[in-house]
């Protein structure tokens, strides 16, 4: 699965070109900005071109507002109050409702769909009959 960022050997991340050609965060009042700008030559396994939509699928599969899909964790994504399409289909605006320092290793491994936006029926069942 893709990675979005790359880390170095100082563990600082950064953008990785052949997904996001272009992150920036900026605050605006008392929310936080994030806009990523889509390798729109970056493609899942079946030839699917990435797009926002993956990013909102992503989101809404990790948030866990959604009780289909059993999450380990809700980090930042329970801030995300929402993933918007930009100017293209490769651009992606993630505006969160209180800042989230550690927004460059979010949507990072990539689930490809239909994965992001449908959970697997046997997850559910599988994990709560042994209870």
């Amino acid at each position: 699965m893709p990675s979005i960022y790359k880390a170095s050997d100082k563990a600082e991340l950064s953008n990785n070109p052949d997904f996001v050609t272009e992150w920036k965060m900026e605050l605006k009042g008392d929310k936080q900005v994030v806009t990523y700008k889509l390798n729109d030559k970056a493609k899942w396994s079946d030839g699917t071109p990435i797009t926002y939509k993956d990013y909102v699928g992503q989101w809404k599969a990790l948030n866990g507002s959604d009780d289909k899909f059993q999450v380990s964790s809700t980090d930042g994504y329970d801030r995300v109050e929402s993933v918007e399409k930009g100017a293209t289909d490769h651009d992606v605006i993630v505006t969160f409702s209180r800042h989230y320092p550690d927004w460059q290793g979010m949507f990072s491994p990539s689930s490809p769909p239909p994965r992001a936006p449908t959970p697997p029926s046997s997850t559910r069942a599988g994990s709560t009959s042994s209870l």
